[in-house]
């Protein structure tokens, strides 16, 4: 379950009780919109290493204690056999009605688990980002990261720096079986055009 922190806790996504068929969520995200909702969005799974997971997401209107469920904008990638599935996928607020989704879509290539046992490596994974004009009503098509590296990265969500940039930090991964090639764990991906393409990165050392 998740639930935002007021008085009572507010349960937004999955059962308010968990139970023995509940399902689990992982990496979730939060954005403050400015008609005052807040956008929820969380992957929804069997368990931390479980490749096969997809997003949900809700708006939740704390003056009306109302919650409306939302599409998710990695819907638009996955695959009805389960061949692509979602990592992880955080919105943010670029300006009124104007949000930007980044997600990973994952190629399970029929695995069990997301990470490797012996090696700590993951299913492939390539990062998408999608745009909505209407507060996440819909999403336009989603295109591929501009940014690329030989190895996986793990999304977190965009933000705007204090000098203006909008930006996001990664995490590097292996791929399954194959040896790592990427000798910095982390970057910070950013865009010079104001969100528009996001092609940059700066290194952030061990």
């Amino acid at each position: 379950m998740m639930k935002i922190r007021k008085t009572p806790l507010k349960c937004v996504i999955g059962d308010a009780v968990a139970n023995e068929n509940s399902a689990t969520y992982h990496f979730p995200g939060a954005e403050v919109l400015s008609d005052g909702s807040i956008y929820v969005c969380a992957r929804k799974d069997k368990g931390l290493y479980d490749p096969y997971g997809y997003t949900e997401a809700v708006r939740y209107f704390p003056d009306s204690n109302k919650i409306i469920p939302m599409p998710s904008p990695s819907a638009q990638d996955m695959t009805p056999d389960g061949s692509i599935a979602a990592y992880g996928c955080y919105v943010s607020e670029l300006a009124p009605n104007e949000l930007i989704a980044l997600y990973g879509i994952i190629e399970t290539q029929g695995r069990e688990e997301l990470f490797d046992n012996k090696t700590y490596g993951m299913c492939p994974i390539k990062l998408r980002i999608a745009r909505s004009h209407d507060n996440g009503m819909h999403w336009d098509k989603a295109e591929d990261l501009p940014y690329q590296t030989p190895d996986n990265m793990i999304p977190s969500k965009i933000f705007k720096t204090k000098d203006g940039i909008w930006g996001f930090h990664v995490e590097m991964h292996n791929h399954w079986e194959v040896d790592y090639i990427e000798p910095i764990q982390a970057r910070f991906i950013y865009s010079v055009d104001g969100a528009k393409t996001f092609d940059r990165a700066g290194l952030i050392p061990h």
